[in-house]
């Protein structure tokens, strides 16, 4: 499973952190914990843009078995079973982007 995120938005509208991980390259404990995160958030449609300014929007993209589908959500809006997907990925993301660094 490959699971690409981006966020963007925010103050200044700026694009934040992404990342791009293949389960089958991480460890396998955290690769089953990817792959349920994601089984948990895949009755999300998404919740389009929510009111307010600066606010963040997620861009989440799951290719499984060549099939892709895209998820876009809108922070302070975001449903219950995709929240811990969001704060998982966002956590990733800014530590490849400290290993880039």
């Amino acid at each position: 499973m490959i699971v690409e995120f981006t966020r963007s938005g925010g103050f200044a509208g700026v694009r934040g952190p992404a990342v791009r991980m293949d389960t089958t390259s991480l460890p396998p404990a955290e690769a089953a914990h990817v792959e349920t995160l994601v089984s948990d958030a895949t009755s999300v449609t998404g919740s389009g843009r929510s009111s307010g300014a600066d606010r963040f929007q997620y861009t989440i993209s799951i290719t499984e078995a060549g099939r892709t589908r895209t998820v876009r959500l809108s922070e302070g809006n975001i449903p219950e079973p995709a929240q811990a997907l969001v704060e998982y990925l966002v956590d990733a993301a800014r530590k490849e982007g400290h290993r880039k660094a």
